[in-house]
């Protein structure tokens, strides 16, 4: 099995990932412009060919150890490209994409090797079969999960296996706000403000302004940002963004308005139910809701675990590892 190195996506990049059941938006040429431009990453696109026809592929980004501190500092640019040089780490989400356990080692081999052993958080696909080109390979694995919400189902069925208390939170929450995508700028400022007024009561650094994420889903019709509005006035209560590719859909940057807080008002469980059954109107296959610890280990992750589980979701295990 060959496997090639390049710094731009190869030619028939994004249609290999959109033949693949286990292809998803971060794997893309997109997600990867958007990591290099916005935060800081250099990517590298392997291919694993066969009698030079493509059987598996991975966007793997080089970083740093303090990669997520440095990509929301005003001289991002500068920062990361530094720190990339004097402290480099590399890592991935969701791949390698591969047809067949040989294309995957390939893949996994190389990767090892570009990366020198500084290989931090690499995530497969929850449903890839491929554990064991890991294990062969010399990874270390830390278990992890998600829920998964299999969209191909009915929507009095998805309905059905919601949590009966969050489906009396989400009607209730449905009569005081309206639960729209973002059409604009001013929308998308709104609702990165949230986003970043959820992380400061959460003692989590904010995220720089930049609207550049939302503009590449819209345009290219992989994404989008749902926010809840109060129906009376219009105050933005929450918001979560979507990505979608392959009929598969990732939650990004969640927030919710202290004031949605002090007032109880559920704004995230109108969002969540109204994107599970937009998703499901639009043929989308799968709802991920983007990890939880299968062992919670205090009372933040407890109740992470908690709300994802009671959208009806299969709960998912997989490993995240390291080398």
């Amino acid at each position: 099995m060959n496997v090639s190195v390049s710094e731009k996506p190869p030619a028939g990049w994004d249609a290999f990932l959109s033949q693949s059941e286990f292809g998803t938006f971060y794997q893309t040429s997109l997600y990867s412009s958007y990591a290099e431009r916005e935060a800081g990453f250099k990517p590298l696109f392997l291919r694993a060919e066969e009698n030079g026809i493509a059987q598996g592929q991975l966007l793997l980004l080089k970083g740093s150890r303090i990669h997520g501190l440095l990509a929301n500092l005003p001289l991002h640019s500068i920062t990361t490209r530094v720190s990339r040089a004097v402290a480099p780490a590399f890592s991935w989400i969701y791949g390698p994409v591969a047809e067949s356990e040989p294309a995957a080692s390939a893949l996994l081999e190389k990767a090892a090797e570009l990366s020198g052993g500084k290989l931090r958080t690499c995530i497969p696909h929850p449903l890839s079969p491929f554990e064991n080109s890991f294990a062969k390979a010399g990874f270390r694995e830390k278990k992890w999960a998600t829920f998964l919400v299999d969209l191909r189902k009915g929507e009095e069925e998805l309905w059905n296996a919601v949590d009966n208390a969050a489906r009396k939170i989400a009607r209730r929450t449905l009569e005081q706000a309206d639960v729209v995508q973002v059409e604009d700028e001013g929308q998308y400022k709104a609702y990165h403000a949230v986003m970043n007024e959820n992380r400061k009561r959460n003692k989590a650094v904010p995220y720089r302004y930049t609207p550049e994420l939302w503009k590449t889903w819209r345009e290219n019709g992989c994404g989008e940002v749902f926010i809840a509005k109060e129906k009376a006035g219009g105050r933005v209560l929450a918001g979560l963004g979507i990505s979608s590719f392959n009929g598969y859909l990732n939650e990004w940057g969640a927030g919710t308005s202290s004031y949605a807080i002090e007032n109880h008002v559920y704004a995230q469980d109108a969002i969540k139910w109204s994107v599970i059954k937009w998703a499901r109107e639009k043929g989308f296959r799968y709802y991920d809701l983007t990890g939880v610890n299968p062992t919670p280990a205090n009372e933040k992750e407890k109740g992470i675990f908690r709300f994802k589980e009671k959208w009806g979701g299969k709960l998912v295990e997989y490993g995240v590892y390291t080398r």
